[in-house]
């Protein structure tokens, strides 16, 4: 996805984090899982477009976007 967005000019830059370790509730249930952590670079006028990416593409039914 990263080099995707990169090659679209979504974003200048991601910084991918691997092995990290997430605790959280869904559907009811507490989870565990190991997940990748990743810091995406753009402006703020791309800041839409790259939403609206990871909407599109994420696996997870409810990416976040901080």
């Amino acid at each position: 996805m990263a080099t995707k967005m990169v090659d679209q000019q979504i974003i200048a830059c991601a910084n991918i984090i691997r092995g990290v370790h997430s605790i959280y509730r869904w559907q009811g249930k507490v989870e565990t899982g190991e997940e990748c952590l990743m810091i995406l670079k753009t402006t703020k006028i791309r800041s839409v477009d790259l939403i609206k990416f990871i909407e599109m593409h994420h696996p997870y039914e409810v990416p976040e976007c901080v």
